[in-house]
């Protein structure tokens, strides 16, 4: 890991381990639902008894001696890359914000050499993903004041975290539309060396007249 092929190298050689050891195991046929996998995570729900789950665990364990997995199983909730998926009485699921153990709050303190612009878009980021984990509106606002203290410590402006997070809050209003649905759009390269000229599209008999490129 580290070098810019890893992440295509292992996604190759997990989709052929997948499809000859994971997706033909008939334990997996019979048991397993929802089987979402982001590079080495995987995140499924077994239907299945404890024992029939490590019985097919150990199988995939026992195939390649350099290839082994760790098994994180609960009947109430398990962790996915930053999500924490949790199941309650009545079988419903929801989902949280997960930090690991070893969470040591990284995030770039306000005082590095980056644009503004980069450093003032991290909190509106990190807002936004906690917004669309955090299912439950109540602890959603708990993990974001949580979050606005972490940046706090990075020593952000608190009249930004404040305003990231009211927006954050806010439900989005409905999008408009790019352009007309009867309209096809040009693309086109752009470079500043390049003729003024107006382009004009003939389609069913209307014109449209595009942007003035300079």
């Amino acid at each position: 890991m580290g070098a810019n092929v890893a992440p295509a190298y292992a996604n190759a050689y997990m989709n052929f381990f997948e499809i000859n050891y994971v997706f033909s195991n008939d334990l997996f046929s019979q048991f397993a639902l929802g089987y979402h996998r982001y590079i080495d995570d995987i995140f499924f729900i077994w239907t299945g008894t404890s024992n029939s789950m490590l019985e097919f665990f150990s199988q995939l364990n026992s195939i390649h001696p350099e290839l082994q997995f760790t098994l994180h199983h609960s009947t109430e909730s398990v962790p996915f890359l930053d999500t924490l998926v949790m199941k309650d009485i009545e079988g419903n699921l929801s989902t949280d914000l997960y930090c690991k153990p070893t969470d040591s709050n990284s995030l770039l303190h306000y005082s590095s050499c980056h644009p503004r612009t980069t450093k003032n878009s991290l909190p509106r980021s990190q807002f936004d993903r906690v917004s669309r984990i955090v299912s439950n509106p109540e602890i959603r606002k708990e993990r974001l004041d949580t979050t606005a203290q972490k940046f706090e410590l990075r020593h952000y402006p608190p009249k930004l975290l404040d305003f990231e997070k009211t927006r954050a809050l806010t439900p989005p209003s409905p999008q408009p539309p790019m352009y007309p649905r009867d309209r096809i759009p040009f693309v086109h390269t752009f470079h500043p060396t390049m003729p003024e000229y107006t382009l004009s599209l003939r389609n069913t008999g209307h014109y449209y007249l595009r942007h003035t490129l300079k």
